[in-house]
């Protein structure tokens, strides 16, 4: 992105040149307003040119343009409100204006002209603070370790295009002596490699401090070769099996790098003024945000619904429509409930403020506003926004989904089910937390519940759908594996909680946990699969607890 201040200082220069051309407009009007009074539709042209400079002055350090600009502004939109005709002695008040606006931008030396179109706007953009939302800076670095020149060609040119860094292995004791060195934004590994089949470095990069981290895709050089339980155990992120598309290979890599990346936020800011619309997208989209502008409120409807916004930016007056009436609008919509709106404008009158807070907005900001104030303003309010819908779809302890958002993304994965893949449900409920709450207290029942959580997380590493469905009880919904293979991750996991020692009270105890497992079949829906699924769980609690069984299956321990 071109620096700010060379940009601004362009747009200064523009501005005030078309403020010229402007005011030569607005002389006109007043020369018709003297014959016609009352003529509405020249007043409310009025009322835009003034509001119009008023706001831009401001943005562009205008002072003097700004305050005869707010002046006009003032006494046209009190004509707008009263509905009558305009008194000689309000026309000449705004001839005076006019006449004073273009003082203000026509300073009489050279010099002092060439200054004032193109100095610099030193209150504008190094006050910003852009560290939370700026793009991330550098390539990404990615390990390819392969054996295989066919696989490392077909790699190379997909990694290049997609602007990653790269660096190629041959042999897993290569690999592993760089990774003690230093860690990759995200590592492909083949198996088998010449001096091992892969999954042994996957481990060892998981079990260095901060190896957790960089997400690993395995492929497998040979058909029926991929152990996928095997491979999930060594903390492999997704697998893909001969034969291989290199390009899906290359865009799931892709996807588990931006999978934690910090969210781009999205702004829709409804401004009629092209020159302030310019200057707030400039101002954001320099902070890191996605902004779109809109300049004619009548094509807002379709904007909301294509654009889905994270932030709402009004202006107030905006000729037949305001953004009060735009603000009400939304509010009657569910889906934009609890959307962040702010409004923009240079009314600062209380009546204003109590119009703001009616119609629904988060803040009234005036204008001109200073950028960092802007900035802060927005981010702020899309913090709490955040949180708020992290909240609808996160469980506060665990950060699992909620079992409404589980439900919902689970439904979402059945729904295009044709028998290309498998999908497994395995719903696990703690064995006996209501009596570790009775005995050892709540808090000791909450680190058990988190225990079980990180458990899944470790386990289904490879899964994003895992969900706290109840109090005691999860869901885990995995993908591309068979029901022998999640059982056998299933008891994997029932071992290593069984294992865990918990303390509650200075006294040591142990929890265990049932688990069922099920899988989609022709003609099944959500609910049925479900149904299967709990129904194996209840047989693994009448069996005994602390046992997996799969659905109309034997119990495993």
């Amino acid at each position: 992105m071109e620096s700010w201040l060379p940009r601004m200082t362009q747009k200064k220069a523009e501005f005030i040149a078309k403020t010229r051309d402007r005011l030569t407009e607005m002389e006109g009007l007043l020369a018709t307003l003297t014959y016609r009074p009352a003529d509405a539709g020249v007043i409310k042209q009025l009322a835009g040119h003034f509001h119009q400079l008023a706001g831009g002055g401001g943005i562009y350090e205008l002072d003097d343009l700004c305050m005869y600009a707010q002046f006009g502004e003032t006494i046209v939109f009190s004509l707008v409100r009263q509905g009558g005709s305009a008194s000689p002695d309000s026309i000449d008040k705004l001839k005076e204006a006019v006449e004073s606006m273009r003082g203000a931008i026509e300073v009489g030396r050279p010099d002092a002209r060439a200054q004032d179109d193109t100095g610099p706007l030193p209150a504008v953009a190094p006050q910003i603070n852009v560290t939370s939302t700026a793009k991330d800076k550098g390539r990404l670095r990615i390990f390819v370790v392969s054996s295989d020149p066919e696989h490392t060609d077909a790699l190379e040119p997909l990694l290049a295009g997609n602007d990653f860094e790269f660096r190629v292995f041959t042999t897993s004791s290569e690999a592993l002596d760089a990774l003690k060195l230093t860690f990759p934004d995200g590592m492909i590994v083949d198996i088998p490699l010449s001096d091992g089949n892969g999954y042994e470095l996957v481990a060892s990069l998981r079990n260095l401090p901060g190896g957790n981290k960089p997400p690993v895709v395995m492929l497998s050089r040979e058909q029926g070769f991929l152990d996928k339980v095997g491979a999930i155990r060594a903390g492999v992120d997704a697998f893909f099996e001969h034969p291989l598309d290199f390009q899906s290979i290359v865009d799931k890599l892709r996807y588990l790098l931006d999978r934690d990346k910090p969210e781009r936020f999205r702004i829709l800011s409804v401004e009629d003024d092209p020159d302030q619309a310019e200057f707030i997208r400039a101002t954001l989209e320099f902070a890191g945000y996605n902004v779109l502008t809109l300049n004619d409120p009548k094509a807002f409807e379709e904007a909301l619904l294509a654009f889905c916004p994270d932030l709402l930016l009004l202006d107030v007056m905006m000729g037949d429509m305001t953004g009060f009436e735009i603000a009400k609008y939304v509010r009657q919509m569910e889906r934009f409930v609890a959307l962040p709106i702010l409004f923009l404008t240079t009314q600062n009158q209380l009546e204003a403020h109590i119009e703001s807070a009616r119609s629904g907005g988060d803040d009234h900001l005036i204008k001109p506003i200073a950028p960092p104030l802007l900035v802060a303003t927005v981010a702020g309010r899309l913090e709490r926004y955040r949180v708020f819908q992290k909240m609808l779809k996160r469980e506060g302890l665990t950060q699992c989904l909620t079992h409404s958002a589980f439900i919902e993304r689970a439904g979402a994965l059945v729904e295009p089910f044709q028998r290309r893949f498998s999908l497994v449900l395995m719903l696990i409920d703690i064995d006996g937390l209501r009596y570790v709450n009775e005995r050892y207290g709540f808090p000791a029942g909450d680190k058990v519940i988190l225990t079980v959580s990180n458990l899944l997380k470790k386990t289904f590493r490879h899964s994003e759908l895992i969900g706290r469905i109840g109090g005691d009880s999860f869901g885990v919904m995995v993908e591309n594996l068979s029901v022998p293979e999640v059982a056998e991750l299933g008891q994997t996991f029932l071992r290593e909680l069984a294992a865990v020692e918990h303390v509650g009270g200075g006294e040591p105890f142990f929890v265990t946990a049932s688990s069922g497992v099920a899988s989609l079949g022709d003609g099944m829906d959500l609910k049925v699969l479900i149904s299967d699924a709990e129904q194996a769980l209840q047989s693994a609690k009448a069996q005994g607890r602390n046992r997996l069984v799969r659905a109309a299956g034997k119990a495993l321990r």
